[in-house]
């Protein structure tokens, strides 16, 4: 107790990982009516309680949704934010999980996603969730579009990596800096694949876990849930202590954003249409990257009240041991009523 005591007050510096990135915050026009209507969405599954609802929404999911894909009609926004909760009610059911449970609750959202149409066990709430969001998200595409299979193919392989993190838990093993996950966008097969485009494709996703990490890093040693995080992996594979891992880290960054934007000045052209979602594409990723570390500070999940000032001298103390939003009981009772079908 002494020495957690000792950490919490003892004053850690952030780098500032974009300073030197060019996309600018921007949030979607149509946040304010999406974000009650998701929000609401959310709340009719009646998931949390009442004090950790309170929380949860604290959190505002809805604003990451409509940082990082600014540029939408209000369907798309809207889909943005109920796919932006569904990830995050997911994590805090599968933070509580064995691997067996990860795998279930893994299987039981692809089977939602395969199919659409099917009713879903009366209790199934990860089942019906998944369901409702993606059946929105359907709507705004066309039946036989490739970008449907991919999204399922790359979401099942989140999920996976979600169980995989369920279980390294539960055997303490700590993951290599250089595991990430990929980043799909929907792009002819032949421009995806291209050297450049595949390296900014990976450099986006790598920008994204590593500012996750960085800003939930408090939270999730709080929670006892930090050995999946790439603070920790640095600290244990490079033997340092936390202020020389976050200095490692934020050099590792300013590689990976030199390298970025390198790449994007080095991209061939593919004639006026391709060139112009090319375009699109690679925007898309710069204001997921900007809006996923504007909302680090502006949510209230990892510096509650003290985001600005966060943002503004980028000093952190860590934080007293803390539960997360669920009991093993409603784990279980999820597990439950997803009954043996999936």
């Amino acid at each position: 107790m002494a020495i957690q005591s000792t950490l919490e007050k003892t004053q850690y510096k952030l780098p500032d990982l974009f300073a030197s990135w060019p996309w600018q915050r921007l949030l979607s026009p149509h946040f304010e009516q999406v974000e009650v209507e998701s929000r609401t969405w959310v709340e009719s599954f009646k998931i949390f309680g009442e004090k950790e609802q309170i929380s949860f929404n604290k959190c505002d999911f809805n604003l990451l949704a409509c940082l990082t894909y600014p540029l939408g009609n209000k369907d798309y926004a809207r889909v943005a934010c109920d796919l932006m909760n569904f990830y995050f009610v997911y994590d805090e059911y599968t933070d509580l999980c064995s691997r067996e449970e990860a795998e279930k609750m893994a299987a039981t959202v692809i089977d939602a996603m395969r199919n659409p149409d099917t009713e879903r066990l009366n209790g199934d709430i990860i089942g019906e969730i998944t369901k409702q969001w993606w059946k929105r998200g359907l709507a705004l595409t066309k039946a036989d579009a490739p970008c449907i299979e991919h999204f399922i193919v790359g979401f099942d392989e989140y999920i996976q990596a979600v169980a995989q993190e369920a279980d390294d838990r539960a055997t303490l093993r700590m993951r290599k800096v250089s595991t990430t996950s990929n980043f799909v966008e929907e792009l002819p097969a032949p421009i995806l694949e291209h050297p450049i485009v595949a390296d900014i494709t990976d450099i986006a996703a790598q920008l994204i876990g590593i500012t996750n990490d960085m800003h939930s890093y408090r939270l999730e040693q709080a929670r006892g849930l930090d050995g999946h995080n790439i603070i920790s992996a640095i600290m244990f594979e490079h033997k340092l202590e936390l202020q020389a891992a976050l200095d490692w880290l934020g050099a590792f960054v300013e590689d990976l954003v030199k390298r970025f934007l390198a790449n994007v000045s080095d991209l061939p052209s593919w004639g006026k249409d391709v060139d112009e979602r090319l375009k699109v594409y690679v925007d898309g990723l710069g204001y997921w990257v900007r809006g996923n570390d504007c909302w680090c500070y502006e949510t209230k999940r990892y510096y509650g009240d003290d985001g600005d000032d966060v943002r503004k001298t980028r000093y952190i103390t860590l934080r007293a041991p803390e539960k997360g939003y669920l009991t093993q009981g409603q784990l279980k009772e999820a597990i439950t009523g997803m009954g043996d079908s999936a």
